[in-house]
């Protein structure tokens, strides 16, 4: 049986500090397009290895972006696309 999950607007602090706190976590977009730099992010899919899940609508982050979900963070590891 699937686990149904809820949209939220932003991440918890709860949920931010528990992710901050592993070595590596899951990040997955849906966008509006095919062309990251013109077409808006609709909902950032975040999650563990120990099952914990987020799913962050993102209507609110094209104004004021550093202020939401991924502001601040930094990846040590390249992105290979």
């Amino acid at each position: 049986m699937s686990t149904p999950y809820q949209l939220q607007n932003d991440l918890t602090e709860e949920q931010l500090q528990a992710w901050l706190a592993l070595p590596e976590i899951a990040v997955d977009t849906e966008l509006h397009g095919l062309r990251l730099g013109r077409d808006q992010v609709l909902l950032v899919q975040v999650g563990d290895h120990l099952g914990n899940v987020a799913l962050v609508r993102t209507e609110q982050l094209v104004e004021g972006a550093a202020d939401h979900v991924g502001a601040g963070l930094r990846f040590d590891q390249p992105l290979f696309l």
